[in-house]
């Protein structure tokens, strides 16, 4: 590992981290200002409602900057359901109306997940990639 970060140009690594955050207004501005490549959401969707699906993808929107991918892990299942206690599952035709209300004209791709242990559940975890026609503007 450090032998791999002396490899790196100065300061790249430190530039590169991650950063995480409570999407409200100040997050929102942030990240936007920081011109982003990807936007990933690990795990949340899975806890949104169906009554808040919309505010959660319209917040995934603004997040972003021109140019930016949206990467989205969920379960996806035949019919929209809770699958337990907090969590739920969405239809592909939901999850791409509500994409399409928060970013008209994006492109939506879902790739499924491998399965461990012979699960026999009803719905899939699942990638999503959401990108726009947009060019970035990064310099």
């Amino acid at each position: 590992f450090r032998d791999g970060l002396e490899l790196l140009e100065p300061g790249l690594a430190t530039r590169k981290q991650p950063e995480f955050g409570v999407i409200g207004q100040r997050t929102i501005a942030y990240a936007r200002s920081r011109r982003p490549d990807f936007v990933i959401s690990t795990s949340v969707m899975i806890h949104v409602p169906p009554d808040e699906i919309d505010e959660y993808w319209k917040n995934l929107s603004l997040l972003r900057a021109p140019g930016s991918a949206l990467v989205v892990y969920c379960d996806v299942a035949n019919r929209a359901t809770r699958t337990k206690g907090r969590n739920w599952a969405y239809t592909l035709e939901d999850i791409a109306a509500v994409v399409d209300r928060a970013l008209p004209g994006a492109s939506l791709s879902a790739v499924s997940l491998p399965r461990g242990g012979g699960s026999r559940r009803s719905w899939e975890r699942t990638r999503l990639i959401v990108t726009t026609g947009e060019q970035s503007v990064r310099s």
